[in-house]
């Protein structure tokens, strides 16, 4: 079993460090005066030595870099984030063949190396957007399952929840192999305080939102979805965040329709949407609006139902 430090993934982030310092002219005193050696800044640099946290800190302050940025870089620099770009690429371009061949060397990558659970729900991912989006995929049903009862496993002995843990629920959502435990997704829902601190992580809670709703409508679980309704609705979000204003708003006209059908103001209501979303949000969510606008038509009209 290769450990995963061997692979010195993330041996050009000293390189990054030091193009942000020549750009910015920082000259090596500033970090003397700071308390972080030019020597140590050098050696972490060429790649010499791993940087202290602490140093870290200190660097990202001095050369005004956020969080963001260098979490960014990090991740970009990682073996598992690089197999799981490729791959979602792939399937977004119908690329089966090229997302069967990535996927295979992930899963290999994960046979050899040492275990952890990032690697486990990439590699869940993978099976589930495979089994969903590709009709000549390899991946059984059964491999999906396998990892699903894994990670499930996991999440039942945490205390602490993470947005990749929605993510996994999302997709568990969409693939329907077996029966969720809604206490547990409740429990991360209630437990978990979500913090729209950047552009993945709302996207990654739009995403899941969405799929939950459609998802429980789908099933018609009227019990489950007026649980997730009262969660949207006491969501936290500024007035500048459209999305979930917007989610809001679907779950109220959900809420509505379901308790007194009004089928032709239904309609109404959601072309109104559908015209406000267009001038609201960026064009790379258009697809996925629309998808869960159509649902919301095809799930809750009374003429659709019959």
């Amino acid at each position: 079993m290769i450990k995963q430090s061997s692979f010195n993934e993330y041996q050009n982030f000293g390189k990054y460090i030091d193009d942000v310092r020549r750009a910015k002219k920082v000259p090596y005193r500033v970090f003397e005066a700071n308390g972080v050696s030019s020597r140590t800044f050098q050696i972490v640099v060429a790649g010499e030595s791993d940087m202290a946290v602490s140093d870290l800190a200190i660097i990202v302050e001095i050369l005004c870099l956020s969080p963001l940025e260098v979490n960014l870089e990090v991740e970009n620099q990682s073996m598992t984030v690089q197999y799981r770009n490729k791959f979602v690429s792939a399937i977004q371009t119908q690329k089966f063949e090229e997302a069967e061949r990535i996927y295979g060397l992930f899963k290999e990558y994960t046979t050899t190396t040492s275990v952890s659970l990032g690697k486990l729900y990439v590699l869940y991912m993978m099976q589930g957007m495979s089994l969903l989006h590709n009709p000549k995929t390899n991946i059984t049903k059964a491999e999906a399952l396998d990892n699903e009862n894994k990670i499930i496993k996991q999440l039942n002995k945490s205390e602490i929840y993470t947005l990749f843990d929605l993510e996994f629920l999302a997709m568990q959502n969409l693939l329907g192999l077996q029966k969720m435990d809604f206490s547990l997704v409740k429990e991360i829902l209630v437990i978990t305080e979500f913090v729209i601190a950047d552009y993945r992580t709302k996207n990654l809670l739009e995403d899941f939102f969405l799929h939950i709703v459609i998802a429980n409508l789908q099933t018609r679980n009227v019990t489950n979805l007026f649980e997730i309704l009262k969660i949207i609705n006491k969501l936290y979000s500024q007035n500048k965040d459209w999305f979930f204003l917007f989610l809001k708003k679907c779950a109220l006209l959900i809420e509505n329709q379901m308790i007194n059908p009004k089928d032709e103001q239904f309609k109404e209501n959601l072309l109104q949407l559908r015209y406000a979303f267009t001038v609201l949000f960026p064009n790379e969510s258009f697809p996925r609006i629309e998808y869960f606008l159509d649902q919301l038509e095809i799930n809750l009209i009374e003429d659709n139902k019959k």
